[in-house]
């Protein structure tokens, strides 16, 4: 699902599965890559974003934040 946090920066972590990830940054350019098992990702704050699973099995990630103050 499409989406964006307006309370901090994200660490999204991949720990099973494989999924196309989509980013727009703040000046609207458009990046998609695929992500995998091990995987690391930097999201800034009010970035939009969105995963779509593209394996055959479960796609499982954490989301960590900190808060912009």
């Amino acid at each position: 699902v499409p989406h964006w946090y307006t309370s901090g920066d994200v660490l999204l972590f991949v720990l099973k599965g494989d999924a196309f990830f989509t980013l727009m940054n703040d000046e609207g350019k458009v990046y998609h890559t695929i992500v995998k098992r091990g995987d690391l990702i930097s999201i800034p704050v009010g970035n939009f974003h969105s995963l779509l699973n593209i394996g055959k099995g479960d796609l499982e990630f954490y989301e960590a934040f900190n808060r912009a103050e």
